[in-house]
């Protein structure tokens, strides 16, 4: 017979001596004249050692029992009626009894434990779980509260009386909740006596380090001993062996002793859970022996597969005879699945603890659990071992859940839980649809559609990481066969959800996923929110960074996508959030980039089209669809080497039609203005002139609409610094902008001056002045007899109108009403006392000048308007190194005047 394969023995057939720890505890009592050996403070030292690697030698697989705790309490609630014994107990008993001799210091123990029953007033009270859950941390705080007060009789009293509550199995489903909570309570009893004689095993030396002497020693010894001979007098065995459990961790300082070695003393309160009674308490009492073993010597594990041999060894026994069914419905109240659901949190951890790090315990435990058909334990086997050990088993394992006991534990919870490890590890190649077809040759046949979902929702993985797309298609052919059954999938919404979000998750490429026959229609199962997550998964796979430089011209993949984004376009409305907005937005955009027909251009604006149609919505996506248009447009003007013919004309101005009819239909005022001025610059590299004329007259009458302050971020902000950028760079696009045959060739900046005229500036403001002064360069370059940059085979005004001296004229009339109109707004804005308006006239002041000395002849009428332009800017405050470089400028100035100008300014 295998060491680990031990037989259920009878706890009183063994020595008595060796397994009563009362009884060895009087023999090793030093007080009673025993022989002990001596102890020196290396070996409570080394003991350390091994305590502290129990905390590091789990890796981070291992999912410790606080990280578990939650669970078992959320999941292990009742509405019944909790019973409950409570102890009120007499303060006139709670002296502590005098010892004179060594005699009646060793009785006083023992009679200290019995006053329990003898001075205590007990009450049995029926509560709710909330209620009961108050009383045991009631019971914590006055068990914490009571060694606060130097009071351990009482503090192990409280421990006694709390492991006693796991004796009552009455109300089973609040079982592993009770455990939970009983356990912390004597955790925390364990951990304050540790610290206790930790605390008189040392000293400290006169530098404040740690010191430990031989005296110090015998003194933690005794009180450690003393401890363990009050829990050896506990009368009931449950109680004796949570209390002595918790305290587990004191035995390192009293290593040497005989029988006090950490391997000892778990093996023989291994032993002792036998006499436990109760299958479900036994559990429970090894699952806290374990975790405590794990504390202290965690490279120990016999003892935790003796803990798994007994529990089969008692289900098989126990769990199929007519009166345990008959107990289980009479006094607990519980079907059978769910009083073997109570072993779940035990199993698991009792599992994982013999399965961590051990792949060859995974075949030995396999073959103790062919003896037993209990599925809830195949469950845990499984879940339990790494992925890897599963993965590699994983055909044995198909055949033992096939015979496993459906009554005990779901069969489809088996196959899921087998599909979560097949997903994490790898299974052997040849192995790979061997698995497949054994695990749905069955689930395949399930007539319940829940829980046959359930199963594919976690199966559907497994294809799509060790299979071909062929096994992926017949797998979602399968599922969409089951749930179209009586509509099924109106109620599945969820777990279909999540098959498209994980066969989204593995396929990168989209024209793959649209050639299965059975993703798309899938795609049309879903209905109202569940659908528009579904959509935004869509696009969030199609534009993920992985195919973040990839573009697409497939229509079948465009129809898809474009009908998704369509979904999670109409998604939105005024309540949704803002930042959710942006986030659809990007999406959209980042979808719309990824389409690309290539040199198709006239493919392209129909789907531009579309999208108009569809995501018609958001400013930011039209705005998109209008650059993108302007691109089309210059990418056709590249194709035709700049000479269009007349189909690849009319497209142009296709394109720009688009962009006159798209951009009016945005909210944001500036963001127009720039698509006007984008889209008139397009116009005129593609020689449609009218059109550029059209977008330059939209482009003046917007103006008037742009509202001095608008709110921007929450705050209100004035717009004359972004009106005036947009102004100065709309002038500069008019240098190349041809006058029209009968409207005259200054039509355009003439509607522009008087729309600037006529805004409603703000006061103490330089916006007008500077708009005003702008247009003296523009006048300047119309003065010239060539232009200084053109169009392509775009004739401009220095062309149009080379020899008109009626332009000419024109203009310098122009140019002086500008020039008077600027002075008097200069003399205006002088009288401001304002020190802020003063500095932003300085800076006018300054670009003024320097319009004047570079942009018309010096003559004295001119030099004078610069000296006194010059002064104005000095003496408001104008930067200092603005002014020294123009007066350099003027001194690189050819001809006789600029010198005597510039010695002039240097004066003032």
């Amino acid at each position: 017979m295998s060491p680990l394969m031990t037989p259920l023995s009878n706890p009183l057939s063994s020595d008595p001596l060796s397994s009563d720890p009362l009884s060895s505890a009087v023999l090793n009592d030093p007080l009673l004249g025993g022989g002990l050996k001596k102890e020196t403070s290396n070996s409570i030292s080394s003991n350390n050692n091994s305590s502290s690697s129990a905390n590091t030698g789990t890796s981070d697989s291992f999912v410790p029992w606080s990280a578990m705790k939650p669970g078992i309490l959320q999941t292990y609630t009742t509405d019944e009626q909790i019973g409950i014994q409570v102890t009120f107990m007499n303060a006139a008993a709670q002296g502590k009894p005098k010892t004179t001799t060594v005699a009646d210091k060793v009785k006083s123990r023992v009679e200290q434990l019995d006053q329990t029953e003898e001075n205590e007033v007990k009450e049995n009270m029926m509560m709710t779980q909330k209620d009961y859950v108050a009383h045991i941390e009631t019971l914590h705080s006055d068990l914490i509260a009571a060694w606060d007060a130097e009071e351990r009789v009482k503090s192990l009293k409280l421990s006694i009386q709390c492991a006693k509550l796991l004796n009552d199995t009455n109300v089973a489903k609040f079982y592993p909740s009770k455990f939970v909570l009983v356990t912390e309570i004597l955790d925390t009893f364990g951990r304050l006596v540790y610290e206790r004689i930790k605390r008189r095993s040392t000293a400290f030396d006169a530098s404040g380090a740690k010191a430990q002497s031989n005296e110090l020693t015998e003194i933690a010894k005794e009180t450690c001993r003393n401890w363990f001979y009050k829990i050896a007098s506990i009368r009931e065995l449950l109680p004796r062996l949570f209390v002595e459990m918790a305290i587990i961790r004191c035995y390192e300082f009293l290593q040497g002793d005989p029988h006090t070695d950490f391997k000892s003393v778990i093996d023989r309160l291994s032993d002792m859970c036998r006499g436990i009674g109760n299958p479900l308490v036994q559990i429970y009492a090894r699952t806290y022996l374990v975790r405590k073993g794990q504390e202290v010597l965690p490279a120990h594990r016999t003892y935790i597969m003796s803990a798994f041999d007994d529990f089969l060894y008692i289900q098989q026994q126990h769990t199929d005879t007519e009166r345990f069914l008959r107990q289980l419905k009479e006094e607990m109240r519980v079907t059978k699945q769910e009083y073997l659901g109570l072993y779940s949190p035990a199993l698991e951890w009792l599992l994982q603890c013999i399965a961590h790090g051990s792949s060859e315990a995974l075949e030995g435990i396999i073959e103790k659990y062919k003896q037993s058909r209990n599925a809830v334990v195949l469950n845990h086997i499984i879940s339990s071992f790494h992925p890897s050990y599963v993965a590699t088993h994983a055909l044995s394992l198909t055949a033992l859940i096939r015979e496993a006991d459906a009554e005990a534990y779901p069969k489809h919870q088996l196959y899921r839980t087998l599909g979560i490890n097949l997903v994490l590890g790898s299974p052997p190649r040849d192995q790979v649809l061997p698995i497949l077809n054994d695990v749905w040759r069955v689930v395949k046949k399930f007539t319940n559609v829940d829980e046959y979902i359930t199963v594919a929702e976690v199966f559907i993985e497994y294809p799509l990481k060790h299979c071909s797309q062929k096994e992926v298609n017949i797998l979602l052919s399968d599922i969409m066969a089951h749930v179209s059954q009586d509509k099924a999938y109106e109620r599945l919404q969820p777990q279909l959800q999540s098959i498209v979000f994980k066969v989204l998750s593995n396929f990168h490429d989209f024209e793959v996923l649209v050639a299965m026959d059975n993703f798309l229609p899938m795609l049309d199962l879903f209905t109202g929110e569940h659908q528009v997550q579904v959509a935004r998964a869509l696009l969030e796979a199609f534009t993920s960074k992985a195919n973040i430089h990839d573009t697409t011209s497939d229509p079948l993949i465009i129809s898809t996508v474009l009908g998704m984004a369509k979904i999670l376009h109409d998604s939105m409305n005024t309540l949704s959030f803002q930042d959710e907005v942006r986030q659809v937005t990007h999406l959209l955009i980042s979808f719309i980039r990824r389409v690309d027909f290539g040199r198709d251009v006239e493919k392209q604006l129909n789907f531009y089209v579309d999208c108009r149609a569809a995501l018609g919505n958001f400013d930011q996506v039209k705005q998109r669809l209008v650059l993108g248009v302007c691109s089309l447009a210059m990418k056709t003007l590249q194709l035709v080497k700049g000479k269009h013919n007349k189909k690849t004309s009319a497209f142009v101005r296709a394109c720009m039609a688009y962009c006159y009819i798209t951009t009016p239909s945005m909210e944001d005022v500036f963001t127009r203005l720039h698509l006007y001025l984008v889209s008139a610059s397009v116009s005129l590299m593609n020689q449609s002139l009218t059109q550029a004329e059209s977008f330059l007259k939209a482009s003046i009458t917007l103006v008037q609409e742009v509202p001095p302050m608008l709110e921007v971020d929450n705050q209100v902000r004035s717009t004359e610094e972004q009106l005036v950028l947009y102004l100065q760079e709309f002038l500069s696009l008019l240098v190349v902008v041809p006058g029209h045959a009968d409207h005259g060739p200054l039509y355009l900046v003439k509607g522009l001056l008087k729309v600037v005229r006529e805004y409603p500036w703000e006061k103490g403001t330089t916006g007008k002045l500077r708009v005003l002064s702008s247009t003296i360069p523009l006048f300047s370059a119309y003065y010239q007899t060539e232009l200084p940059y053109h169009v392509d085979k775009v004739e401009a005004n220095d062309t149009l109108y080379y020899d008109d001296s009626d332009f000419k004229a024109e203009l310098v009339t122009l140019i002086n009403s500008v020039i008077e109109e600027v002075l008097e707004e200069v003399a205006k804005a002088q009288g401001d006392p304002d020190p802020a308006m003063q500095k932003k006239l300085a800076r006018v002041a300054l670009d003024l000048f320097n319009l004047t000395v570079s942009g018309a002849e010096l003559t004295p009428k001119s030099a004078t308007l610069a000296v006194n332009l010059f002064t104005l800017a000095k003496k408001n405050g104008a930067d200092a190194a603005y002014l020294r470089s123009s007066i350099t400028y003027v001194e690189g100035l050819k001809g006789k005047l600029p010198p005597e100008l510039a010695k002039k300014l240097r004066t003032l």
